[in-house]
C-alpha cells in the first residue's frame, strides 16, 4: 500500500477531528451565552409581571376610592344627550367651502 494514501488519510482524519473539536467548542460558547439571554429574558418578564400586577392594583385601588354615581330618579331624569352621543348642530359647516367664504 503507497505511504502516501496512508499519511493523507491519516491527515483527514487529524483534520476532521480538530474541526470537529472546534465546533464542540464554539457550541459551549453558544449553549452560555443562550443560558445568560434566557436568564435576561426571565428576570424582565418577572419585572414585567410585577409592574403590571402593581398597575392592576393601583387601578384597583382607584376605583374603589373614586366616587360612584348618584342612583337615577326614574327614567325622566336622564338627559337627552347621554355622554357619548353626538347631537350635531346647525353651524354651517354642512355648507360647501365655496358658499361659506364671501
Amino acid at each position: 500500500m503507497n505511504p502516501y494514501l496512508i499519511a493523507a488519510y491519516a491527515v483527514l482524519w487529524v483534520g476532521l477531528m480538530l474541526y470537529v473539536g472546534w465546533v464542540a467548542l464554539r457550541m459551549r460558547g453558544v449553549k452560555g451565552e443562550v443560558e445568560t439571554l434566557r436568564d435576561l429574558l426571565d428576570e424582565r418578564d418577572r419585572a414585567a409581571r410585577a409592574r403590571a400586577a402593581k398597575r392592576a392594583q393601583s387601578a384597583k385601588l382607584a376605583t374603589q376610592a373614586a366616587p360612584q354615581p348618584a342612583p337615577s330618579a326614574g327614567k325622566g331624569s336622564q338627559s337627552a344627550n347621554p355622554p357619548g352621543s353626538f347631537k350635531p348642530t346647525k353651524t354651517g359647516a354642512s355648507k360647501p367651502a365655496a358658499s361659506r367664504q364671501k
